[in-house]
C-alpha cells in the first residue's frame, strides 16, 4: 500500500512539471508563422492587407480546404494564392481550372510561377530592384521588384502590369473566369504593402478585375490543411490538458496489469520437469 501511494505521488508530480514546463515553453514568446500566411501580424505575414478589406466591408475569408471543395456561388469570387509553398499536383490544378471555368478567378502571386497553369518566363533580365510599371490603364507606379525574369503571355491574354523589361502580371480566360498571373508576393507583406506603390498597384487590379466578387485567401496552398489543422481552434492549456489525460490513462491501465507485450512461461515450469528427466535417467 505505501508504495502504491509513493507511485501515485511521483505520477502527480510528474504530471504538474509537465504542466509547467509547457506553458513555460508556450508563454513570453512570439509565436512563430510561417509567411504569406493571412493570419500573419509578422513582416512575412499579410493580416495588414487581409485586415484592411475586411474593415472596407470586402468580407474576406480564408480558404484552407482542397480545391474540390470550393465553394459554388451564383456571383463572382476571387481566390488570392500568395507563393504556395510546394508545386500543386495536376488533379488540384484542373480543379481549380475547373472552378475558374465556371466563372470564379484566381490570383496566383509567385516570384517563379513556373509549373502552374502553364505559365512560362524569360530569364536574363537584369537587373533586379525598384522599377517602374505601366498598367493597364496607362497609370505608372514606382515599386520593388525581386525577380531577374519576366512572365511569357500569349496574343489572347490580357497584360496588366509591365515594364521596359517586360511583363509582371497579365490575366488569361478561362471559360467564363479569368487567371491572373504576377510576380512579386511580397507586396502584400507587412513589411512591403506601405513601400513606393504596391498598396496602389494591389488594388488597382483588385478593383478592376475582382470588384463585387466574394475574395477567398487560399491558405491550403500554405499546408494549413494537415493533420493537426483543426486542433488550431482549441486552447493551449486545453490541449495540454487532454495530452496530461491520456498519458495519465496509459498509466493508469499500465498500473491495473494490462500488458501491452508478450507472455513468457515461468522458468519453473520448464526447470522442473527437466530436472526429474535428468533424476530418472541417472538412476
Amino acid at each position: 500500500m505505501t508504495n502504491t501511494k509513493k507511485t501515485w505521488l511521483w505520477a502527480a508530480v510528474t504530471f504538474t512539471l509537465l504542466a509547467g514546463v509547457l506553458y513555460w515553453l508556450s508563454s513570453g514568446r512570439p509565436e512563430p508563422y510561417p509567411p504569406y500566411l493571412s493570419e500573419s501580424p509578422s513582416q512575412t505575414g499579410i493580416k495588414a492587407f487581409y485586415t484592411l478589406l475586411d474593415e472596407q466591408g470586402d468580407e474576406p475569408a480564408r480558404w484552407d480546404s482542397k480545391p474540390n471543395r470550393l465553394p459554388e456561388a451564383s456571383g463572382r469570387q476571387t481566390l488570392l494564392m500568395i507563393e504556395p509553398f510546394s508545386t500543386v499536383s495536376g488533379d488540384e490544378m484542373r480543379q481549380y481550372e475547373k472552378w475558374m471555368e465556371e466563372g470564379n478567378t484566381i490570383w496566383l502571386m509567385k516570384n517563379n510561377p513556373v509549373g502552374y497553369f502553364d505559365i512560362q518566363v524569360d530569364y536574363g533580365v537584369l537587373p533586379a530592384g525598384e522599377t517602374k510599371l505601366e498598367g493597364e490603364d496607362g497609370r505608372t507606379y514606382i515599386v520593388e521588384v525581386q525577380q531577374e525574369h519576366r512572365l511569357q503571355t500569349k496574343e489572347s491574354d490580357d497584360v496588366l502590369l509591365s515594364d521596359p523589361r517586360g511583363v509582371l502580371a497579365f490575366e488569361r480566360s478561362y471559360g467564363d473566369g479569368a487567371l491572373i498571373v504576377g510576380m512579386n508576393p511580397d507586396w502584400f507583406t507587412n513589411e512591403w504593402i506601405a513601400d513606393h506603390e504596391h498598396y496602389e498597384v494591389i488594388t488597382s487590379i483588385l478593383a478592376s478585375e475582382a470588384e463585387d466578387s466574394r475574395i477567398w485567401f487560399d491558405e491550403y496552398i500554405h499546408g494549413q490543411d494537415g493533420l493537426f489543422t483543426g486542433l488550431d481552434v482549441y486552447p493551449k492549456w486545453l490541449l495540454v490538458f487532454a495530452l496530461q489525460l491520456a498519458l495519465f490513462m496509459l498509466f493508469f491501465l499500465w498500473m491495473q496489469g494490462k500488458r501491452f507485450g508478450p507472455s513468457f512461461m515461468p522458468r519453473e515450469a520448464v526447470v522442473r520437469f527437466g530436472d526429474e528427466r535428468l533424476q530418472a535417467l541417472a538412476a
